[in-house]
């Protein structure tokens, strides 16, 4: 798949960076196919946010090769077909919804069903900000959804999840947030 940036034009590098983002997010599909069905073992509903279409079609291909209904969520439907494709997820039509916005949908437990909601980050975001927006569909109006990173070791992904568990941990400290369990989450990705 060509997975090391090459070349020495400045120019190009965050191009090949993103594509090096796109390959990587691809070949994680099937450690997050595998980590769904095993949420869905424990009866929840599954949210999964994804940066690339790509990555939404080829979840969508592999949750369906093994009879997983998905709702989709993206920037390509209408809003109206959007908010047809998160009611399908929040009645419990398809258990899996997966998404690339990151603010302006709910997806928390309730609405319509009560079945407990987990939410998988397949592709984490550099802002402290987006990872909280995104977080914030299921873990919302009071009601708790685990959620889960995705991501390889000693990948960019890797990096990506140190740098942005401070932010998010200085983000919480500004406001007066317990951050114990984000200081936890540093010290292990910190090898500690």
């Amino acid at each position: 798949m060509e997975l090391a940036p090459r070349g020495r034009d400045p120019r190009s590098a965050l191009a090949a960076t993103l594509r090096l983002r796109q390959k990587s997010s691809l070949i994680r599909v099937p450690g997050t196919v595998e980590l769904v069905h095993d949420l869905l073992a424990n009866d929840h509903q599954v949210a999964i946010s994804v940066a690339f279409t790509e990555t939404l079609g080829a979840l969508r291909d592999a949750l369906q090769a093994e009879k997983v209904a998905s709702a989709e969520i993206h920037g390509g439907l209408s809003a109206q077909a959007r908010e047809e494709q998160r009611l399908r997820f929040q009645r419990g039509e398809a258990r899996v919804v997966l998404f690339t916005v990151e603010e302006g949908i709910s997806l928390h437990q309730g609405e319509h069903d009560d079945a407990p909601r987990s939410e998988v980050i397949h592709d984490l975001r550099w802002s402290a900000i987006q990872m909280a927006q995104i977080e914030g569909r299921c873990h919302r109006d009071g009601r708790f959804a685990q959620v889960y990173w995705v991501y390889a070791d000693e990948t960019i992904e890797d990096r990506i999840a140190r740098v942005v568990a401070g932010r998010i941990q200085s983000m919480k400290e500004m406001i007066g947030d317990d951050v114990t369990t984000l200081r936890e989450i540093e010290r292990i990705l910190d090898g500690g």
